[in-house]
């Protein structure tokens, strides 16, 4: 999994070899968000504004975790960002809406990226080039694949902020206890640990796979441990499905390669092993899977990183310090064995054209993306609970 803001903050002062690089990389990451700072001071104090309030469509995955920053941009601009959270589902349709009322009630709307090509089309949402260009922020940290999801028609529309690529975590606790070394040693010829193909995931998970009431490897399971989890709701499982299927969905004529012999392998193994995730996950998303990986009840999940944050940070979890992260594993492509980590989610920020002051919108969407909000973003998400302990796309690759 490729990180940016915090993965690059780490790496310049290893590779560069000093105190020095580090305090030099400070330095930028501070400078991003100060412009922002005193340009939307600059705006107000232009337009003889005292106070102001805008508003901002939000997805409520990141509800528990945004009070922090608009309170200390409030304190640092006098403009407060009031969030509406809605369901990611309902985000688009209400974007559209907006360009045919042209209310101007949000000023800012957070989305993932695949909304972004019709919200031009529509004309609702306006570029941040000119404001980019006053504001200078840094982009250095975006992995390329998701600076890209940034503009459309050469255009900046989108400022990024998360790209969750996924992983595998299994129960460290138990295939480091003794006797489950012992036995699965005995039975695999190797150690239990990360597994390395799709294949082994799922013999694994077969292996794991523990009824209520059962006492295996000295642990007596009260409740049923799961050997498997992963997304396989209907919002989600094409998003997933990439892991499986080591080459393109479509191939150069745009022909869709789900019917082919690779793409009926793939389909076969994605639902094979749902006989070992609990009974309900083909309705679950995240606030489902992550309290029940956090209750102890699965033995591995595939999800999205910042699923150890919410393991070893929620107050409810039993799971602390229990966790081993693991790659996705190898699936199969043309005879060659590959390794697919989808992005399987990630939202960024987008003005609308019928704001106000959508100037001062994006101010806010600089200072809050810029790499200084981003440590801090990282550390109040990962204590804030569901999905609002991801880490962002300016933390992990970002």
């Amino acid at each position: 999994m490729k990180s940016s803001r915090m993965m690059l903050s780490v790496l310049v002062p290893l590779v560069s070899g000093g105190l020095a690089a580090a305090a030099v990389s400070a330095q930028a990451a501070d400078l991003v968000a100060d412009r922002a700072v005193e340009l939307a001071r600059a705006y107000m104090k232009a337009k003889k504004i005292d106070k102001l309030e805008q508003n901002m469509l939000l997805n409520s995955l990141y509800r528990n975790a945004i009070g922090d920053f608009t309170d200390r941009w409030e304190k640092l601009t006098n403009i407060k960002v009031v969030s509406s959270p809605l369901g990611y589902t309902d985000i688009p349709s209400k974007i559209m809406a907006e360009a045919v009322a042209k209310t101007g009630s949000f000023d800012i709307f957070n989305d993932f990226p695949y909304t972004m090509p019709d919200a031009v089309g529509a004309g609702v949402v306006v570029p941040l080039d000119d404001w980019a260009k006053k504001g200078q922020p840094d982009f250095s940290g975006v992995a390329p694949g998701l600076k890209f999801q940034q503009y459309y028609q050469g255009k900046l529309y989108n400022v990024v902020l998360d790209g969750d690529h996924l992983m595998l975590v299994l129960r460290k606790d138990i295939v480091e206890n003794p006797e489950a070394i012992k036995e699965y040693q005995a039975k695999f010829g190797k150690r239990p640990g990360c597994p390395e193909t799709i294949d082994e995931w799922e013999s694994m998970a077969a292996y794991f796979h523990t009824k209520a009431g059962e006492t295996r490897w000295g642990m007596k399971f009260d409740k049923p441990l799961y050997g498997a989890m992963g997304y396989r709701s209907v919002n989600f499982s094409y998003r997933h499905f990439p892991a499986y299927f080591g080459g393109l969905l479509f191939d150069r004529d745009m022909k869709p390669q789900i019917a082919t012999k690779a793409g009926i392998e793939a389909i076969t193994k994605f639902t094979s092993i749902v006989k070992y995730m609990p009974e309900d996950v083909q309705g679950w998303g995240t606030p489902q899977i992550y309290p029940f990986w956090g209750s102890g009840q699965a033995f591995s999940v595939m999800s999205f990183p910042s699923i150890v944050g919410y393991g070893n940070s929620n107050e409810k979890s039993v799971v602390k310090g229990k966790q081993l992260s693991c790659l996705i594993p190898y699936t199969t492509w043309k005879g060659k064995r590959v390794r697919r980590a989808p992005q399987a989610a990630g939202t960024g920020y987008m003005v609308n054209r019928y704001s106000k002051h959508p100037e001062l919108a994006y101010y806010f969407i600089q200072w809050f993306t810029s790499p200084r909000s981003a440590t801090r973003r990282s550390r109040t998400r990962r204590a804030s609970g569901i999905r609002s302990a991801r880490p962002t796309s300016r933390t992990r690759r970002s």
